[in-house]
């Protein structure tokens, strides 16, 4: 069974961005609610996922919480494309936000549909993560060309920074991963933990920082 360690681990950087969201809530840009949103569909999920597997423990049931990180896949991608699509300014880079949210949904719909919601999309959150990974490097893009403001601080840059981290990284572990519990399960675990632990971490010190920002400086975008 998890550790309390272990949880509060994976967890802390979460709980951090929440209080620092809800705090400076009021004063985030669309891009940032959306981000709030999206930290706080992982951190009910993250909640939900240990409270399944605590309780199939007890109960002397085969562990399983994978439908809940499917239907998490889903909420998290959506969440943060749409709020790419509400950042840009130009027709094109929003329509292209919209193609590839179909793109993904389509993989989604698929998997789901020959695997069934019990087990891993794992094609699915590859394609998630090349295509976040995508947008996040257009939305840096957007920020240095058109702000004038120190790229420092510039909450969407250490948010954008944190996905480019976690997702990037993410890449080359979700496509070896199968391979990787074939023949090497013990490196596969420490990969595993690798992303949960450090990226993961890293990924929302990025949105901690952001949201910090916007409660100390209470400044409005340029691009809104």
């Amino acid at each position: 069974m998890t550790s309390f360690f272990s949880i509060l681990q994976e967890s802390g950087l979460t709980f951090i961005a929440l209080l620092l969201g809800f705090r400076a809530f009021r004063d985030l840009s669309r891009f940032c609610k959306l981000v709030f949103f999206q930290v706080l569909v992982y951190s009910v999920t993250s909640a939900l996922g240990y409270a399944i597997i605590y309780w199939q423990s007890a109960n002397h049931v085969t562990q399983n919480n994978q439908f809940l990180w499917n239907i998490h896949l889903i909420l998290e991608t959506t969440l943060l494309l749409l709020a790419a699509r509400l950042f840009f300014t130009t027709r094109w880079k929003k329509d292209l936000t919209v193609i590839l949210w179909l793109c993904f949904l389509f993989m989604y719909v698929i998997q789901i549909a020959v695997n069934g919601i019990w087990i891993y999309s794992h094609f699915t959150d590859l394609v998630a993560c090349f295509i976040i990974t995508l947008i996040s490097v257009f939305v840096l893009y957007e920020i240095f060309l058109k702000t004038e403001k120190q790229w420092y601080r510039q909450p969407e840059v250490y948010i954008c920074v944190g996905l480019l981290v976690y997702f990037a990284s993410s890449i080359p572990y979700i496509a070896l991963m199968g391979y990787l519990q074939e023949k090497q399960p013990e490196l596969n675990t420490i990969m595993f933990q690798v992303i949960n632990g450090v990226l993961a971490n890293l990924r929302y010190l990025g949105v901690a920082i952001a949201f910090w920002l916007v409660k100390k400086n209470k400044f409005a975008p340029a691009y809104e």
